[in-house]
Parts: structure tokens; sequence; C-alpha cells
């Protein structure tokens, strides 16, 4: 389907004729697909993303967020407060090889899972 996309505050709002609607910026796609950011449900990219910030190996293929930690494990938040090229949700929730219960550690794994979720990470997965 050839179609002019509209977008404002970082949103699609419109997929139709827009000629004479005004725009900052115009680009030429002809000839090209258009499609929002792909997610990457099931993403080990945390591994990475340290390595590569840019997250250019998601991001030249339509990947704009990848959801990591589900299996229990993940590299992030470390703490840095650094940004990356790809949105990311999810954090893994495991200490280590250990298949010990929680004890001491409890209250601190709970503020690190809610410091998560205020970042915005969508839940928290344990093996």
């Amino acid at each position: 389907m050839a179609a002019d996309v509209g977008i404002a505050g970082g949103r699609i709002v419109a997929v139709e004729a827009l000629a004479g609607a005004g725009a900052r910026t115009l680009l030429d796609a002809r000839g090209l697909a258009v499609a929002p950011g792909f997610i990457d449900l099931h993403s080990h990219a945390d591994g990475t993303l340290f390595d590569d910030p840019n997250a250019e190996c998601v991001l030249r293929q339509g990947v704009t967020t990848v959801v990591a930690g589900q299996d229990g494990f993940s590299r992030a938040p470390d703490g840095s407060d650094r940004g990356f090229g790809s949105n990311g949700a999810g954090v893994g929730h495991r200490r280590g090889e250990s298949s010990r219960h929680a004890r001491g550690e409890l209250a601190r794994m709970v503020a690190l899972v809610e410091a998560a979720l205020a970042e915005s990470a969508y839940g928290a997965s344990s093996p």
C-alpha cells in the first residue's frame, strides 16, 4: 500500500494521503518498506549492550525494543545510568548460580526490582 505516514510526538498518527498537511521534515521512502519498530520478546541482547551500546546489531534489523531477563538472568540494570540505542524491558532475578532460598538479601532484591520497574521495566523473572 502506498501512503504518507504522519508522525507527531514520536508516534504514528496517520497513514493516508497527507498532501498539503505540512511537516517540518519530509523523507522520501518510495520503494522502501516503512514499519514501526519491532519488539524482540525473547532477547539476550543485554549480554551485548555493554559492548555495543548503540545496539546497531538489533537496530539495523528494525528492532527498537528488546525484552531481556526472561530466563531469570540479566546484566541490566548495572547502576551506570548509561543510555542504549534500543529500548529495554524486563529484569532478570537470579542470585548467581545458587539454588538456596533468599535470606538477608531479599530486601535488596525487592529494591532492585522496584528500581527497574520505576525505570520502565515491564516485570521480573526468576528461574
